[in-house]
């Protein structure tokens, strides 16, 4: 899975270790978030293409230093999907990694959580639900600083 960064760029490595690092998760069960009519199909879609727009830019472009360690919001999607001529949909992962050194077993601790909508136009209607969850903890080596 690919995820996108702010200005566009795939953060792959990130995603990979985050992937790798976890052996176990948690999910709730999904929740409504949107059930609503607009005024036509056209406006629909324009509302999906108008939240696609706010997730990417709330992905972070690289890690950013937090309390020791680092964190970053990643978003992973597809995009708007037209199905048909009336029909269209939209998914997102919003996820927030945190990596944190731990010195004394010289291992990075990494955990993530994610916040996964879809949402989809059946003409002007517009419905979404969002599934939250996470992975436990996981951990991977910590990489030794080149000498001066």
């Amino acid at each position: 899975m690919a995820f996108l960064t702010r200005n566009g760029l795939l953060a792959i490595g990130v995603a990979t270790s985050v992937a790798s690092a976890a052996t176990a998760s948690g999910q709730m069960p999904p929740l409504p978030l949107e059930d609503r009519n607009l005024a036509s199909f056209a406006a629909c879609r324009a509302a999906l293409e108008a939240i696609w727009h706010q997730d990417i830019a709330k992905a972070d472009p690289k890690p950013i230093a937090a309390n020791g360690g680092e964190r970053q919001t990643l978003i992973s999607t597809k995009g708007v999907i037209p199905i048909d001529a009336t029909h269209a949909e939209y998914a997102v992962e919003e996820g927030w990694q945190f990596r944190v050194p731990v010195p004394d077993a010289h291992q990075i601790r990494t955990t993530y959580s994610y916040d996964q909508r879809r949402y989809e136009c059946a003409g002007k209607h517009l419905r979404g639900t969002s599934t939250q969850g996470y992975a436990l903890e996981g951990y991977a080596p910590m990489e030794d600083k080149p000498a001066p």
